[in-house]
């Protein structure tokens, strides 16, 4: 392909080997993943229910950083009604995403043989592996260089941001977006894969302005509900101080937080990014915003987290202001940085493994030891198999235990299976693994049981007394 002279005969081999590829072709670029409108994903992160009720896990991301209250506590009127799904799922699937316009134009080549020979015909009809890195970076490679050739043409844009969101290259990703959209201002896909690619950063305009590109050709309650709370948020933060370091960068009111401050949570959540890393053998994330609200009201309006949440992970950190030397709660601050850091290195990793990580990192034990005596007084807790799925079919009660022994099992896979057996858990974790299997894996055990859990609680509870 992209030989400047080819012989009759080859071409017309080609163009009916092409034919018959377009075939098999066609379906590769699988269809546009749902979309959690609540809460971006990779990473799946997690739905947020009610108080009764733990957070609904979506991969990859996080929850509010405290467990819910056991009393259910009176709604409060605000910018949530009608600013997130009543039923609390945000989850829309899309119909008009980068992968329709890749297959679309497959159709095209398809109905015109004319223009069948041609470099970006190439990338259209290599096969797309999501799980063959190596193959993924050769055709990224592929891509940039008639990118390089033909800059003004779309399909190569298209592929590079598609391969590098795939790769993880969430820089490229958008480059590649913002020249598309250059070659197609208006185009629906295009702009939502940019909102959906910027909804996190400091700057929401080119978010806003891709979901009105999609908007007004869909009807899409979902991503209205996004933009509206986008808006919401672009407005409160717009005489909101920034600071920048080491790609993370801050937004807070100026009368709620000193320079001091300022200057001081930046280093904090540099340092917590830094130790949640290697905490978990994995390479520190390179960018995070994070954003501090003057009171809980705010976080309410620009997010969908339960009216007791007091922090939350969602493609952004945000916080609330609180009368301590960060101006922030420390331990929320940990939970949710480390929350940050982990949502995009184990997104297939269960909701207990998030939850109960970002507790041992923030040291929160002395909040569950009560629901600890009570799992070894009474010999109880939750089999494992049960941790797989959703939290959201426990009672309130059941809820509270869930958080407990989720910290419970992060703290004696690090006190007792090694410094690197949360990597080993979150690497299995990522092969598919259920959490006893990774659990095993983790500890190099044929198992752990529940009754090893208990023995190791009854342990560290006595050492406590003493």
């Amino acid at each position: 392909m992209g030989e400047a002279v080819r012989s009759r005969r080859g071409t017309l081999l080609f163009v009916v080997l092409l034919a018959v590829g377009l075939g098999i072709a066609f379906t590769q670029w699988p269809s546009e993943k749902p979309v959690d409108a609540a809460n971006p994903a990779p990473v799946a992160e997690p739905k947020l229910e009610a108080p009764s009720a733990l957070p609904q896990p979506v991969r990859g991301q996080a929850a509010p950083s405290e467990p819910p209250p056991l009393a259910t506590e009176p709604t409060l009127g605000s910018f949530q009604e009608g600013f997130c799904a009543p039923e609390g799922d945000e989850t829309i699937r899309i119909n008009r995403g980068l992968s329709n316009l890749l297959n679309t134009e497959l159709s095209r080549r398809r109905a015109s043989p004319a223009t069948a020979d041609s470099e970006e015909t190439a990338l259209l009809t290599t096969r797309f592996d999501p799980d063959d890195v190596p193959a993924q970076r050769e055709q990224l490679a592929a891509a940039q260089r008639v990118a390089d050739r033909r800059p003004d043409a779309l399909v190569p844009q298209l592929i590079i941001a598609l391969i590098s969101k795939s790769l993880g290259l969430a820089d490229v990703e958008l480059a590649a977006l913002r020249r598309a959209r250059t070659a197609t201002p208006n185009d629906p896909s295009i702009g939502l894969a940019i909102a959906l690619a910027t909804r996190s950063s400091p700057d929401l305009d080119e978010a806003i302005t891709g979901l009105n590109a999609y908007l007004a050709v869909e009807d899409a309650p979902g991503l209205a509900r996004l933009r509206a709370r986008l808006e919401v948020q672009r407005d409160i933060q717009r005489p909101f101080r920034r600071r920048s370091r080491r790609g993370i960068t801050l937004l807070w009111p100026p009368e709620a937080l000193s320079e001091t401050q300022a200057d001081d949570l930046l280093s904090a959540v540099d340092l917590a990014l830094e130790d949640a890393a290697r905490l978990m053998g994995s390479k520190r994330r390179a960018e995070l915003t994070v954003i501090v609200y003057p009171g809980r009201s705010e976080l309410l309006a620009v997010s969908c987290v339960p009216t007791w949440a007091g922090g939350l992970f969602d493609g952004a950190l945000r916080l609330i202001v609180s009368p301590e030397p960060f101006g922030v709660k420390k331990k929320t601050m940990l939970h949710e940085t480390l929350h940050a850091q982990l949502t995009p290195f184990a997104s297939m990793a269960p909701k207990w493994f998030h939850e109960g990580t970002a507790q041992s990192f923030a040291e929160q034990a002395d909040e569950v030891s009560h629901q600890w005596a009570l799992m070894v007084r009474n010999k109880v807790w939750i089999p494992f198999d049960s941790l797989d799925g959703s939290f959201s079919v426990f009672s309130a009660t059941d809820a509270q235990l869930a958080y407990a022994q989720s910290l419970a099992m992060v703290d004696s896979l690090r006190d007792e299976c090694g410094a690197h057996a949360l990597a080993d858990a979150a690497a299995a974790f990522q092969t598919g693994a259920s959490t006893p299997l990774a659990l095993a894996k983790a500890c190099g055990r044929a198992e752990v049981t529940g009754g090893q859990l208990l023995s190791y609680l009854e342990r560290r509870l006595n050492r406590s007394a003493e």
